[in-house]
């Protein structure tokens, strides 16, 4: 079968409205192609983005780390501290327990010196009469009193330093 003018022509008519949506297909699909190139532009623009938040997330992280060392190092340092304050009580009891015995023995030397002053202080009387009684008996016994003299000045002298070593 041969194909008439007229059945070009009725075929060409049919085609019309065919190539006017073909056109209409494709300027909408052009059209689509440009958003594709957009939506593709934001995308990547999107992705560039990502990448700099995963380098600041890792940068983040990394300074987290070193955080996390430095409070670390702070918590070691503290309980060092902790250790060494902890021996320091320890040895301020013990001086102070010490302290309070010397205190003790301190009061009980200047109990003894007192004592001790009080009983030289009776016995250098007790020579002065009795020196003072053999002076006027006999010159002999003169030198006996100054060399008593003498003695009691020393005692008095090892009281004196005593008692400067006990204050």
């Amino acid at each position: 079968m041969a194909l008439t003018d007229d059945d070009i022509e009725k075929i060409a008519q049919l085609l019309k409205p065919l190539e006017q949506r073909l056109g209409g297909l494709e300027q909408g699909l052009g059209g689509l192609e440009q958003g594709l190139g957009g939506l593709e532009q934001r995308f990547s623009g999107l992705e560039q983005g990502l990448g700099g938040l995963e380098q600041r997330f890792s940068g983040l992280e990394q300074g987290l780390g070193g955080l996390e060392q430095r409070f670390s190092g702070l918590e070691q340092r503290l309980g060092g501290l902790e250790q060494r304050f902890s021996g320091l009580e320890q040895r301020l009891g013990g001086l102070e327990q010490r302290f309070s015995g010397l205190e003790k023995t301190v009061d009980n030397i200047s109990e003894d010196l007192s004592g001790f002053r009080i009983e030289v202080n009776a016995q250098f009387i007790e020579v002065q009469h009795n020196f003072e009684g053999l002076y006027a008996r006999d010159e002999k016994r003169e030198q006996e009193y100054l060399l008593l003299r003498e003695q009691i000045s020393r005692l008095e002298r090892r009281v004196d330093a005593l008692e400067e070593k006990v204050a």
